[in-house]
């Protein structure tokens, strides 16, 4: 009996220590008054870099936490004045441009190297906007998620207000 229960435990213990996956991701966060968002309220684009397919993965902060999640290892890219139509999905699109450019295999970090330096190429050399439109002033971080998932960084959940 004593072997049945230290097998259970060391089962339980080892699914509690899995290792930590690190997912590498760009954030997008609003500016109000000239200060920068609440952690809680920017957008993460998951940069899942492969040498032959990547692709990128939009989601929340709270979808990453409902994965059990968090975000560290926050680095400022820098900050940018768009018009708020097609906001959401300028910075994806970036991403995808700057993919489309490599050309061959070359590795990971390589390539998370590129994406960060066009992103910050783009910030330097963005036009500003009209005055007399609607504009919304973005701040545009580097960071790593870390969870327990290898492939996974969004879990979405239904609000428990709405049950």
């Amino acid at each position: 009996m004593a072997s049945i229960f230290g097998v259970s435990l060391f089962e339980a213990i080892s699914e509690w220590r899995k290792p930590q996956e690190r997912h590498d991701c760009i954030l997008i966060g609003p500016v109000y008054n000239g200060k920068p968002s609440s952690s809680l309220n920017r957008r993460v684009i998951h940069l899942r870099l492969q040498e032959k397919d990547s692709e990128i993965e939009c989601g929340d902060v709270a979808a990453v936490m409902g994965g059990r999640g968090s975000v560290r290892e926050v680095e400022v890219l820098g900050r940018i004045t768009v018009p708020l139509i097609g906001n959401l999905h300028l910075v994806p699109n970036w991403i995808d441009w700057i993919l489309m450019d490599v050309k061959g295999e070359i590795g990971r970090e390589r390539l998370l190297a590129l994406v960060v330096d066009g992103i910050k190429s783009r910030i330097a050399t963005i036009e500003t906007c009209a005055e007399d439109g609607e504009t919304i002033t973005l701040d545009l971080f580097k960071a790593t998620v870390v969870n327990r998932m290898k492939d996974k960084v969004f879990v979405f959940r239904e609000p428990r207000s709405i049950l």
